[in-house]
């Protein structure tokens, strides 16, 4: 994990620890790109998580607690993470595959997985969370060998296009 993804982490678990209502609102997300897929690493507050799967599909959402709920709704999430993370790759939309979480604090980690043709530049979208919180921040660090790339998503946000040399 570099310094910058650390420090951005660090801000994401402490501030929410301040109040019971954080004042930010911020994800942090990895992709490592590779030849024919890709990994990502999704870190977002546990209570906002839980607030957007229910808003998202209240019918089929299955409360529990901070610790169980995201159990719970995993096909939700999946559902609801392909809606509004965006990625193409030469003109096609990639699906985003679910593989795991975990839990530290009072941050989800999830887990993704999808597979892409090889790629020498993705398009990006990631409005998560900002149906529900105007002023969320979405940083994403994308890697791919030695090269690295870092964009910042808000609601007023485009989609964006990153190019990498092969």
């Amino acid at each position: 994990m570099t310094y910058f993804t650390a420090g951005l982490f660090y801000l994401l678990t402490s501030l929410s620890i301040c109040s019971e209502r954080h004042a930010i609102y911020l994800s942090v997300t990895e992709i490592a790109l590779f030849k024919n897929n890709a990994e990502l690493n999704i870190k977002v507050f546990s209570d906002d998580l839980r607030d957007v799967l229910k808003n998202y599909d209240a019918s089929q959402y299955q409360s529990g607690d901070l610790q169980t709920f995201y159990s719970l709704n995993v096909k939700l999430s999946s559902a609801y993470f392909n809606q509004f993370f965006k990625m193409e790759s030469q003109a096609e939309e990639i699906q985003l595959e679910h593989v795991g979480y975990h839990i530290e604090n009072d941050a989800h980690f999830i887990q993704f997985h999808c597979s892409l043709p090889e790629q020498t530049s993705l398009t990006l979208n990631a409005q998560f969370f900002m149906e529900l919180f105007p002023t969320q921040i979405n940083v994403v660090k994308i890697r791919k060998g030695e090269q690295q790339q870092y964009l910042k998503f808000t609601k007023s946000s485009d989609d964006e296009r990153i190019s990498f040399s092969n």
